[in-house]
């Protein structure tokens, strides 16, 4: 098969095509879908774009990272590929939704951004409903999420499924399996959000600073008796949660709950470290080796109001 090598017009790299007849998802290559990033026709022959550990990178696809364009429908382009995602140092300001399992991942936490363009919707929404649900996950790591400031929370980083519980539909209980390595969320009404139970997530050595609601999730109350899903299953390793309203909230009223763990964890100045309602728990919720300091009446001596 004949093989072109070009350099990439954004970031300068020398890439390979190689001849195919068929996309990565496996439908034909036509003139019709060839985008001259991936599937490129040279004189009539299809060439398909090499992708170096099954990766693409967001600024191919023209994002620029430069925290003021909105990059929306450039990285949206990209996981329209479904492919791991890479971004770049840089601040991206983005609303996408990825369907499908993948690495998605940054040059690092303290240099790589991704806020979200639009408040009123999330920056990110991951949402892959197809069995099998638990096969394996999708990684999320060396990336920082960031609402508006330290005094101005606003937006959401991640939802699982869908931006609001209203817009809920059959199995989006079913969108978890996340493991979260070298993340940060701050400045947010809400850093990460399961609205409809969205069990198995594990986050290693990951930062909650200065939210509204660090993390959020709620069991599915909606849909029918075969979409029942408890908000369990969350596992924090070593990481800092600080400075939040509510660190971490979990409202259940679904049997079945457990699975809640915090090992190594630092807690501090949070006017609440975790919120925790359920009225019932399979497995009792652990914390084990973890440090508090400047929490609870220390920081805050007067109500706060949260969601109940």
């Amino acid at each position: 098969m004949a093989t072109i090598e070009l350099n990439d017009p954004f970031t300068g790299e020398w890439t390979v095509f190689t001849e195919a007849t068929h996309k990565y998802d496996g439908t034909l290559i036509t003139t019709g879908n060839t985008d001259d990033i991936i599937y490129k026709n040279v004189n009539n022959v299809f060439y398909r774009r090499v992708l170096p550990n099954d990766t693409v990178n967001v600024r191919w696809f023209g994002a620029s990272g430069d925290g003021n364009t909105n990059d929306t429908q450039a990285v949206q382009n990209a996981c329209n590929i479904r492919k791991n995602i890479y971004f770049p140092e840089g601040i991206y300001l983005v609303n996408i939704e990825v369907k499908h399992k993948a690495k998605i991942f940054g040059a690092s936490s303290s240099t790589t951004f991704i806020k979200p363009y639009d408040y009123n919707q999330p920056a990110m929404i991951l949402n892959d409903q197809k069995a099998p649900y638990w096969q394996y996950a999708t990684i999320i790591e060396e990336l920082t999420f960031e609402g508006g400031n330290q005094t101005d929370w606003k937006g959401y980083g991640i939802s699982m499924a869908k931006a609001h519980e209203s817009e809920y539909s059959s199995q989006d209980e079913f969108n978890g399996n996340i493991t979260f390595r070298n993340v940060d969320f701050k400045f947010f009404n809400k850093g990460l959000q399961g609205l409809f139970g969205n069990i198995g997530m594990d986050f290693y050595s990951v930062g909650i600073h200065h939210n509204k609601y660090g993390m959020y999730f709620l069991d599915n109350k909606f849909g029918t008796n075969l979409d029942i899903m408890h908000a369990g299953n969350k596992y924090f390793y070593s990481g800092e949660i600080s400075g939040n309203e509510v660190g971490i909230y979990i409202h259940n009223e679904t049997e079945g709950f457990g699975g809640v763990t915090f090992s190594n964890v630092i807690f501090e100045h949070n006017d609440i470290n975790t919120y925790i309602n359920g009225n019932n728990a399979i497995t009792p919720i652990v914390i084990e080796s973890c440090w508090n300091e400047g929490s609870g009446t220390v920081k805050k001596t007067t109500p706060i109001s949260i969601d109940t």
